[in-house]
């Protein structure tokens, strides 16, 4: 039997809140099918990760890592898992390992910009998107995640300003509507806690907008893509938005 089918079928189980199912599914994927890829654990760490099952999640990803130690998926599953737990600090040695394995990648130091905006390390998360503007000049997602460091700084105004720029230059994929739906996350934060409660809204509902856009371009978001929307730091914001409600209902279930 093709896994690919049951593997389907365990990212809507998971993404639609039936978590039992979803386990399922995986589960025999891994121990009666032997599918043993990479991306299999790696589905199986970001389910249990929801789940809040932080050791067995941890394991999971260990294991992608070493089947395939030059992707950044598994590294950084295991550090937004240490930073959910609140053990950030667990987290950095291993997102230097993801760019001693990746140094090429510019995802890898796009993950690492996102960790640092989580920690607060500004500069740090600054430094990694400079890199990553480096190694692919013609991406839009280095000034888009630029951008959203900014607006956790409490920057919002600029923040939002060079987001909208960056909304212009070319026609947004998925990945790109997903950073900057984190941009408008922030900034309603920074707005609201300078009590400017009007704009924040405004903010909140346009983040909730971006994120129902970046839904719709199926074919440039992968499941750890979506897995990742259900726990992310930085869409704390609008996690109980109605919109986002509607765009993902599953977010009733997961723990806040």
């Amino acid at each position: 039997m093709d896994p690919s089918f049951r593997l389907f079928r365990a990212q809507i189980h998971h993404q639609q809140g039936r978590f039992k199912q979803a386990q399922e599914e995986l589960e025999f994927v891994l121990h009666k099918l032997k599918d043993s890829k990479p991306g299999t654990f790696n589905d199986y760490g970001d389910l249990l990760r929801t789940l809040r099952r932080w050791p067995e999640s941890l394991a999971a990803y260990q294991t992608s890592i070493k089947l395939l130690p030059n992707k950044a998926d598994g590294y950084f599953g295991m550090a937004l898992v240490h930073l959910l737990e609140g053990k950030g600090d667990l987290a950095e040695p291993i997102l230097k390992r993801m760019i001693e394995a990746n140094s090429t990648s510019f995802m890898a130091y796009i993950r690492r910009a996102e960790f640092c905006r989580a920690r607060g390390k500004w500069q740090e998360g600054f430094k990694d998107c400079d890199q990553a503007a480096k190694l692919s000049p013609k991406s839009t997602l280095p000034p888009m995640v630029r951008a959203s460091i900014r607006a956790a700084h409490g920057d919002f105004r600029p923040a939002i300003e060079e987001a909208e720029a960056v909304l212009k230059t070319a026609p947004p994929d998925g990945q790109l509507l997903y950073a900057a739906c984190v941009v408008w996350s922030l900034a309603s934060t920074a707005a609201r806690n300078t009590g400017a409660n009007d704009l924040a809204k405004q903010y909140a509902d346009r983040s909730a907008d971006l994120l129902a856009d970046a839904m719709k371009k199926v074919l440039d978001l992968n499941y750890q893509d979506y897995n990742r929307m259900l726990v992310d730091p930085a869409l704390a914001p609008i996690r109980q938005h109605p919109r986002v409600l509607e765009i993902l209902p599953v977010l009733r279930l997961v723990q806040k």
